[in-house]
């Protein structure tokens, strides 16, 4: 009797001792609802894809940030090869979602969020900091603006240059090129000449702003990383027009598979070629990429655009062609593009005549076809550049019609010194000075620019 108490006795302890390892261990859930039970083999016989499993359906799901949060949580055992890809994809897209918050900050100058953001890429990527360390840095000293007093300067080009050899063949539009225009290299060493003397690239909306009676004045302020000098860049006829085309310019706008802006050139025989290094805007957005200190909210230039071939290199004069809102769609996807990248867009009439040699007629058709045909692809803007730097004098019936036409802003070319002049009820008006040939060639940019530097030796002697 007392073999058998003691046999049902031990049966029962080891009874009691299954029960307790099965909920000490082998049972991982438990307790609350959603809770796990502590397990003293810490998970080990539980399934090692379970963390990748949940983690993937929510990251299935859309919620990219929810996948982190599971695998954040996982045992070791959990850490399979599943796991770490789906770590590092997981890690990736929200580095990239970071990245682009920082970039769309910058491009409203805020700087400040812009930085935090930079500091969550990190976060999920540390190795992306090499890469984004100058951003990083502009995004600390472009916090501490100050109100600037100075002069504004203000420069223009024409499109540039791409293929030397047509452009400079001693044709009869040789000289006119070798005047007027700038090679790739020549803009290139423009561009770090200013740079390295401390300018940044501004918007031009930051020089006025514009009153409850519509008047443009003088802003209170104008508020700039401390120790930078404004520049204002603008570019005329970017047009792509037929004789720019056959002597040596890029030949129109294209996006390649990844959505960047690049040009595009047709040979004789129908082939053509892109690139991203021949034209002013992807030339900047490059070296906006590798200097952003050199922008101050993004900002590139302003477009002064014309429209009797079209706009932007687009057959948008040709309204009555049935591929017209193919047409349309196509260069209003460029000019997107372009205000994306920083750029802004101005008038500069739509023949390009001599608006002081034009009578009110003929000026006031002028306008009224750019309103029609240019302002769909390019949007509304309220700065006219006057053809050939020409000024309309505000008393004459040509400007008032400008002023009706929601025109504020003017600009004409005086290749001396910078020049603003906040006009009243009549509008503003700013002097630009041209980098040409002819100012390359003469002391006229001398205080601004090493031009022994920037000539380029393909240049007709």
């Amino acid at each position: 009797m007392k073999r058998k108490l003691a046999f049902l006795l031990a049966i029962s302890a080891l009874a009691l001792s299954v029960a307790a390892l099965w909920t000490q261990v082998l049972a991982p859930e438990g307790g609350k609802e959603g809770e796990k039970t502590p397990s003293l083999l810490g998970g080990l016989f539980a399934d090692p894809e379970l963390a990748y499993q949940e983690a993937q359906t929510l990251y299935d799901a859309g919620d990219l940030y929810g996948a982190l949060e599971r695998l954040g949580r996982a045992e070791e055992n959990e850490k399979t090869e599943s796991y770490k890809n789906l770590l590092n994809l997981c890690n990736s897209q929200a580095a990239e979602e970071h990245l682009a918050a920082a970039q769309a900050a910058v491009k409203q100058a805020d700087y400040a969020s812009a930085q935090a953001a930079l500091e969550q890429v990190y976060q999920y990527q540390p190795e992306r900091r090499t890469e984004t360390e100058k951003l990083y840095q502009t995004c600390i000293d472009f916090q501490n603006l100050e109100d600037y007093q100075g002069p504004v300067e203000h420069i223009f080009f024409h499109p540039l240059i791409a293929y030397p050899e047509l452009a400079f063949d001693g044709d009869a539009q040789s000289k006119g090129f070798d005047d007027y225009f700038v090679t790739v290299p020549e803009f290139k060493e423009v561009m770090r000449q200013f740079y390295e003397n401390g300018y940044v690239l501004i918007d031009i909306h930051l020089l006025y702003e514009v009153d409850e009676n519509g008047v443009a004045q003088k802003p209170e302020t104008l508020m700039l990383p401390a120790g930078k000098k404004p520049l204002v860049l603008s570019i005329d006829d970017l047009n792509f027009y037929q004789y720019m085309r056959a002597n040596g310019m890029a030949h129109g706008f294209a996006l390649d598979e990844n959505g960047k802006l690049v040009t595009y050139t047709d040979d004789e025989a129908g082939n053509r070629t892109y690139s991203d290094d021949n034209a002013i805007p992807p030339i900047l957005e490059k070296f906006v990429e590798e200097h952003p200190d050199f922008s101050y909210g993004g900002q590139k230039g302003m477009i002064c655009s014309t429209g009797y071939e079209g706009t932007l290199g687009f057959p948008t004069d040709l309204m009555d062609d049935p591929a017209y809102p193919e047409t349309l769609a196509e260069a209003k996807a460029i000019a997107d593009k372009l205000k994306d990248m920083g750029w802004c867009f101005a008038s500069h009439s739509y023949g390009h005549n001599s608006p002081s040699k034009r009578s009110y007629e003929k000026i006031a058709a002028d306008n009224d076809k750019w309103l029609k045909e240019a302002v769909p692809v390019l949007g509304e803007t309220d700065i006219y550049v006057y053809p050939y730097g020409e000024l309309i004098d505000v008393d004459d019936p040509k400007h008032q019609h400008m002023l009706e036409n929601g025109f504020k802003f003017f600009c004409g070319v005086q290749s001396r010194s910078p020049y603003i002049k906040y006009r009243g009820e009549t509008g503003v008006l700013m002097q630009r000075r041209n980098i040409d040939g002819i100012s390359l060639k003469s002391d006229r940019l001398d205080d601004l620019l090493d031009t022994s530097a920037i000539l380029d030796p393909c240049r007709p002697q």
